[in-house]
């Protein structure tokens, strides 16, 4: 593929002012002085956000195409919301991959015309899905699963960060070597704390290690995809596509371990990651007591069950 399409200029800014807009914007309500403050910090900060941006999309334009030593291929579905400027260069990374067999760009969004932003991308394995109404996180395994008759492996990424073919090829090759768990690049962590207004988990870790629950990047089975949705049934989620918080964490029990996470280098991002309206966990009611509350029922489980097996 020709990287070099029409389009591409069109691509890259539509992600700079994406990526501008979000710095430009403060994080929460707060008074006239500090929004200008925040105004300087964001000008301050302005050519330290294009350069990375830029390095980054450039890495994949010039990225060689990425291969495994094996006959392994996977399926990635990325679900898109009100980020639509950064589906298309998360897309293009999966495509130079020839390990990618198929990748399922799912538009959750309706009120966005998500087509005009992937004009331009002619690759017979990209597949655009237009929901015909709002639909939540748990959709990735509703789609994973319509195509787990050919694939044996999953990616989906969320669509605030941003990985290089290379990166992607690494990860792709550890979930390949050790398939019992999923995998992933960051996690939350299970801390001891009693404080209910405090939520009990240490978030954003990133290193080749294990974890609790796997954020913002999953890497997992066909095996662990069915667990899931068992798992799913069990808790009384009939539709997938209707789960919004806590999908993750469900998957990060589907394996036979805690889950794997692998420090890549540096990750691009976006500068939205924590934008109120935008960040899930910005939107979502009480979104923390429910995760918590959710790893200690699935907790509970595994210590029983492990019990019974004695």
């Amino acid at each position: 593929m020709d990287f070099r399409l029409r389009g591409c200029v069109m691509r890259f800014r539509r992600l700079i002012e994406f990526q501008l807009q979000c710095l430009f914007t403060p994080r929460r309500e707060v008074g006239v002085v500090r929004r200008l403050l925040h105004f300087f910090f964001a000008l301050a900060l302005t050519p330290r956000t294009v350069l990375r941006v830029r390095r980054w999309a450039r890495a994949i334009e010039t990225a060689p195409r990425q291969t495994i030593d094996g006959p392994e291929t996977c399926c990635v579905i990325v679900l898109s919301y009100r980020r639509p400027a950064n589906i298309p260069w998360i897309v293009l990374s999966y495509l130079k991959c020839d390990f990618v067999g198929k990748v399922v760009v799912t538009n959750n969004n309706p009120a966005v015309d998500l087509k005009s932003y992937l004009e331009g991308i002619d690759d017979p394995r990209l597949e655009l899905v237009q929901q015909t109404q709002p639909t939540k996180q748990g959709i990735r395994f509703a789609l994973a699963e319509k195509h787990s008759g050919k694939f044996e492996y999953f990616f989906s990424p969320d669509d605030d960060r941003f990985l290089v073919p290379q990166q992607i090829r690494k990860l792709f090759a550890g979930l390949v070597a050790e398939p019992e768990v999923p995998h992933g690049i960051e996690g939350e962590s299970r801390v001891p704390r009693v404080d209910a207004k405090t939520y009990p988990f240490v978030v954003g870790t990133v290193r080749d290690g294990r974890t609790d629950h796997l954020t913002g990047y999953y890497a997992f089975t066909r095996l662990h995809l069915r667990r899931c949705l068992e798992t799913f049934r069990g808790l009384g989620w009939t539709r997938p596509e209707a789960v919004g918080n806590g999908e993750d964490i469900v998957l990060s029990f589907s394996g036979d371990g805690q889950p794997r996470i692998h420090d890549l280098g540096p990750i691009l991002q976006c500068e939205s990651w924590s934008l109120a309206g935008v960040a899930t966990w910005q939107t979502h009611q009480n979104f923390f007591e429910e995760r918590a509350a959710l790893h200690d029922r699935l907790a509970d489980r595994r210590r029983s069950y492990a019990a019974a097996l004695r």
